[in-house]
């Protein structure tokens, strides 16, 4: 049977690891969702260059 101190120790060093676990995927999901937006960004950056190409075109 574990002792009582070793058992807390365990439990200490699990909880450590399980929240490095959860920063970990918090941190990847944070990148993942700036990822998104740059790239969102960069559409709506085309999207506005081909509407005014467009409107250029219409008036010429």
């Amino acid at each position: 049977k574990i002792k009582k101190k070793d058992q807390i120790s365990f439990d200490e060093q699990e909880a450590r690891r399980l929240q490095a676990e959860f920063d970990e995927q918090d941190r990847l999901a944070k990148e993942k969702a700036q990822q998104i937006e740059d790239e969102n960004l960069a559409w709506d950056n085309v999207q506005a260059m081909m509407d005014s190409y467009y409107k250029l075109d219409a008036r010429l």
